[in-house]
């Protein structure tokens, strides 16, 4: 019996073993990046979110401004916001809007002028009482073809939400002097 034709196959299949691995490497997956929700820096938040803001338009000539510090511990994220007034789901657009870069954090603010806008809600007491929401999300806005920009965005999007609210007597606001 020739022994040479099955020592060449061993050799044949030893040498095709060192040329290329038979048994493929494990592939290294990449660890997926978990989506913090962005928040706000301590101490940054103007006014207050527990307080009922009382405008008087003969004091506060300018409005009322909001303020807050933002950022997003995932550093690649760019944070979208969008400021409401009196938001409505359905009609409800944005007064104004905007994005911070991604890795940066920053301040944003908005002065509101109560006396501008007409109000869905009054008090007891007939005083005007103003909803003003800040929405933050770490990923684009969703928008329908269509109908208003709005707070919807998708999964796994981490948001932040703020709201006031602003109380005034209106019949004030035929007083102030321009």
């Amino acid at each position: 019996m020739d022994l040479r034709a099955p020592i060449a196959a061993v050799l044949v299949l030893l040498v095709m073993s060192l040329a290329g691995c038979l048994i493929p490497y494990p592939i290294e997956e990449r660890p997926i990046e978990v989506n913090y929700p962005p928040y706000f820096v301590k101490g940054t938040l103007s006014p207050s979110l527990e307080d009922l803001i009382e405008f008087d338009p003969r004091v506060d000539v300018d409005g009322v401004t909001f303020r807050v510090v933002l950022d997003d511990p995932n550093t690649s994220d760019q944070l979208a916001f969008r400021w409401f007034i009196n938001y409505n789901a359905i009609t409800g657009a944005p007064i104004t809007q905007g994005v911070l870069p991604p890795g940066e954090s920053g301040g944003i603010s908005y002065t509101f002028e109560p006396c501008t806008h007409p109000s869905p809600a009054v008090d007891a007491n007939g005083d005007v009482i103003h909803r003003m929401d800040l929405f933050v999300a770490d990923r684009a806005f969703l928008q329908t073809q269509g109908t208003p920009a709005n707070q919807r965005v998708a999964a796994g999007t981490g948001t932040l939400q703020f709201t006031w609210f602003v109380r005034l007597d209106d019949t004030l606001c035929s007083t102030r002097q321009p």
